[in-house]
């Protein structure tokens, strides 16, 4: 009963605003405009999966995150829950857009590691191929630096997102990234790697557009590397205040 009452309540919503969200995630821009909030919030489970040693295991464990961006300006925004992320966007109009990630993701403290700094830069790209299809691609590095032992774990990860909009309230993407990572100054240090195909975190695989200031989102992956794997599977809701989301489309002005 309570689900049908939310999704009463969600229909009512987009009855009530009735304004139509064509290519949606396909010209939604890199960065919000000036007084815009977005607030999400993903909840799900992952199980292992087969490896080189089993046939199938079990093992379900919960996931989940919060993100809260903030536009700044037009160009800029402040996302969250990292200490300091800043997104830039230098150009605007016409396609491809460009923007730059960097910031502070994480301080602590401990007896052995002394002071612990994370960090995280990146750079992505949109572009739109059609009226209802677009891309994204991106890398970034991310780090984590125990001062106190010199010891530094480096992550970089490529991305590459393909975007339709189905109808007026339906969108699906299909998202690919590769993580690699390594650990400096410690003596048994190993590399690590992750091939993940799907939706964990912003990007849903199904999108449901309840209104301009919701989204309803369908989040599944599947995650490799060399000696594992694990399934994913969860819902995201994001909620848009302050000022109305923007779309930059691939026509170039007159």
């Amino acid at each position: 009963m309570k689900a049908l009452s939310l999704a009463a309540l969600l229909l009512a919503v987009a009855a009530a605003e009735g304004r139509p969200l064509v290519a949606e995630w396909a010209h939604r821009s890199l960065t919000l405009p000036k007084g815009a909030w977005e607030l999400g919030l993903r909840v799900g489970t992952s199980a292992d999966g087969p490896t080189v040693f089993e046939s199938s295991r079990r093992g379900f464990s919960p996931w989940g995150g919060m993100v809260v961006r903030a536009g700044l300006s037009d160009a800029v925004e402040w996302t969250l829950p990292a200490l300091f992320t800043l997104a830039y966007q230098p150009f605007g109009e016409p396609l491809p857009e460009l923007a730059f990630h960097v910031g502070l993701t994480g301080v602590g403290y401990g007896n052995s590691a002394g002071l612990i700094l994370g960090s995280a830069t990146g750079l992505e790209l949109r572009g739109v191929a059609s009226e209802s299809f677009g891309w994204r691609v991106g890398a970034s590095v991310r780090t984590w630096a125990m001062l106190g032992t010199g010891v530094v774990s480096v992550n970089g990860t490529v991305r590459a997102s393909m975007l339709w909009s189905l109808h007026e309230r339906w969108s699906i993407g299909f998202p690919v990234s590769f993580d690699a990572g390594t650990v400096f100054g410690a003596p048994t240090a190993a590399g690590s790697d992750l091939l993940v195909i799907g939706s964990i975190d912003e990007l849903p695989v199904v999108t449901w557009h309840v209104s301009q200031r919701f989204d309803l989102g369908l989040h599944a992956a599947i995650g490799y590397n060399r000696f594992d794997s694990r399934v994913f599977a969860g819902i995201s809701v994001t909620c848009f205040l302050g000022q109305p989301r923007r779309f930059v489309t691939s026509e170039a002005p007159e």
